[in-house]
């Protein structure tokens, strides 16, 4: 099985921060990190890489890859550290399906931990279990409850972003310890075997249809205002990873248009899209 993008105006193709990624070269082996606009760690952070995403090194300098991530074209720079050359015969199995977890040196729960992983992290099984947990191509051990075969991803999108509740937000952020409103959209979709687009705006752009104005939203439709996006869980209100209070919160709608009317001189609510899942 396949996970294809969803990107049905090729926003990939044409868009200045996004490549496409045919033969991706090397891998995350880091839990997660964080990919920069520059080659420099105070250079604003644009997205983050979770570990076994694989990359295409663009270009090179002073101990800096510029890569484009094969998930969503995405692209930034990265410490070379975080990355090592990927196998030609690697291929992703299953997904991490918690919002954290962790890989240990042995199979038990006892076992030294060498690092966490978060949901989403793509996986290779490369065994049968053990004591409860599956061996991993890169080496070490996962619990099996905490994953997915790749066929799987069938989860409700909005159970999923719900188990971010409470998660601090993090601009760039792709994981529970801290996630921007697009990474939740982008994760919680993954989980229900779609891939997509990693900013609001090109979320906008890819994603299902624009409810009319007499339509009344529902839960697992997405909220969409300028720089921001969130879905609803029911016809008032929407869970959200915001600056407002710098957390993964449910607020009623209303309230998000009055914030960001606060902020911008054009149009506070952009609409709302259903999905086709």
């Amino acid at each position: 099985m396949t996970i294809n993008l969803i990107d049905p105006g090729n926003i990939v193709a044409s868009h200045p921060s996004l490549q496409i990624v045919t033969s991706p070269t090397h891998y995350c082996i880091q839990s997660k990190h964080l990919m920069k606009k520059e080659p420099n760690c105070s250079s604003t952070t644009v997205s983050e890489l979770l570990y076994g995403e694989s990359v295409s090194i663009l270009a090179e300098e002073k101990g800096w890859f510029q890569v484009a991530c094969a998930h969503d074209g995405y692209m930034g720079w990265i410490k070379s550290a975080a990355v090592c050359e990927r196998s030609a015969d690697y291929k992703t199995s299953h997904y991490v399906s918690t919002p954290v977890s962790h890989i240990y040196r042995e199979p038990s729960l006892k076992s030294e931990p060498i690092h966490s992983v978060f949901l989403t992290t793509p996986l290779m099984v490369v065994g049968e279990i053990q004591d409860g947990f599956v061996p991993l191509s890169n080496g070490g051990w996962i619990y099996a409850r905490h994953i997915l075969a790749e066929r799987e991803l069938s989860v409700d999108p909005v159970d999923v972003a719900e188990r971010f509740l409470g998660s601090a937000y993090l601009w760039g952020g792709r994981s529970y310890e801290g996630l921007d409103c697009s990474a939740l959209v982008q994760l919680a979709l993954m989980m229900s075997g779609q891939k997509v687009l990693r900013d609001s705006g090109m979320q906008f752009s890819s994603l299902g249809r624009l409810l009319e104005t007499d339509e009344k939203p529902g839960r697992g439709d997405l909220a969409f205002f300028p720089g921001h996006v969130g879905w609803m869980i029911d016809g008032k209100q929407i869970l959200h990873a915001n600056a407002t209070h710098m957390s993964v919160t449910i607020d009623p709608v209303e309230d998000v248009i009055e914030w960001v009317s606060k902020d911008i001189k054009g149009t506070p609510f952009l609409g709302y899209r259903r999905l086709n899942i």
